[in-house]
């Protein structure tokens, strides 16, 4: 009876190939590894693109998130100065500060959100305390359903801007 020393020896023996032979075989088994991993990605990129999902993962809602986003980026302007170096100009946050005087600017329930008449001076006061603006409300003009002041004004109220 045979070891298996001489077992091994025999089989390695017996199927034995030329150098040609076996890198044709060692060519032909890698081209078939290459194409079915090609053909395994071909068929995950199809479900992908099928689906827009892979392992529940909803890739399309992701790549969105990542790729868009909505930023405002405040813009830096700078100081402008005179020729002897003092500034004129600079940078102030500002805001826009609104007295409605519609009378058709109601809440859902019918609450009245519009300043009234009886009203004006006390809202010019707030605005010349608050904005450190000159009171100047001087008249109501009717036609146009505003107040009329040294600044401009909206038709459906005053708007005023407030640096801080």
């Amino acid at each position: 009876m045979k070891t298996w020393k001489e077992k091994i020896v025999h089989f390695a023996i017996k199927n034995r190939k030329s150098p040609l032979e076996n890198r044709r075989r060692v060519g032909k088994s890698l081209s078939l590894l290459a194409v079915f991993l090609f053909a395994v990605f071909l068929v995950n990129f199809a479900v992908i693109i099928g689906t827009g999902k892979k392992f529940g993962v909803d890739l399309v809602k992701e790549a969105s998130r990542v790729h868009q986003t909505t930023r405002t980026v405040p813009a830096k302007r700078g100081t402008i100065y005179d020729r002897n170096g003092t500034p004129i100009a600079e940078d102030a946050t500002s805001y826009n500060v609104y007295a409605v005087i519609d009378k058709e600017y109601k809440s859902a329930n019918g609450d009245i959100l519009y300043v009234e008449e009886t009203q004006y001076n006390k809202v010019a006061e707030v605005f010349f305390i608050n904005t450190w603006i000159w009171k100047r409300v001087t008249s109501r003009n009717s036609s146009h359903n505003q107040i009329s002041s040294r600044f401009p004004l909206e038709l459906k109220g005053m708007g005023l801007p407030m640096p801080i």
